[in-house]
């Protein structure tokens, strides 16, 4: 038996962020409720419906948060999160199965720092990774990313350049 052919990659051009909307609330539950995504998480737990909704509503109203849908060719294929706290953020993405291994990462994290540091003003995005999480530390770094400690757990920023 040969191995499964590698997917086709992903032009930049059609990889692109919009602000989540209220009428994204389910297609994002259901994208975090995604097995490799729990497993990839560091809360791996089934999120119920009515705690997510409650989060994702309040979500949209917060200052310090923003959520982004990635869109592949103008179709809704995973979020990207920022938790904001003084210049800088934490940076949480998730992509839906069939984008995943296709550098969609990479270029869903580039839009996300362009984002983060020429509309929002930030200096600095902070991301946790699990150590064998190897999909999610390679796209961090392809992103421009530079892994900085970690054991079971590995950081990752990226600094605005001056």
């Amino acid at each position: 038996m040969s191995p499964p052919a590698p997917r086709p990659r992903v032009a930049s051009a059609a990889v692109t962020l919009r602000r989540a909307e209220a009428h994204d609330c389910e297609w994002i539950w259901i994208l975090r409720n995604d097995e490799e995504t729990r497993r990839a998480s560091f809360d791996s737990a089934l999120i119920p419906w009515e705690e997510h909704r409650r989060w994702f509503l309040e979500s949209l109203e917060r200052g310090d948060r923003e959520i982004y849908v990635v869109e592949v060719e103008g179709l809704s294929q995973g979020v990207a999160r920022l938790d904001i706290a003084g210049g800088e953020a934490a940076v949480s993405i998730h992509l839906a199965p069939p984008w995943r291994a296709r550098g969609v990462g990479p270029l869903a994290l580039r839009r996300l720092a362009e984002v983060a540091f020429l509309d929002l003003g930030l200096d600095r995005l902070i991301a946790s990774v699990k150590a064998d999480n190897l999909a999610s530390l390679a796209a961090f770094v392809k992103a421009g990313f530079t892994p900085q400690s970690g054991d079971a757990v590995v950081t990752l920023e990226r600094r605005r350049r001056r």
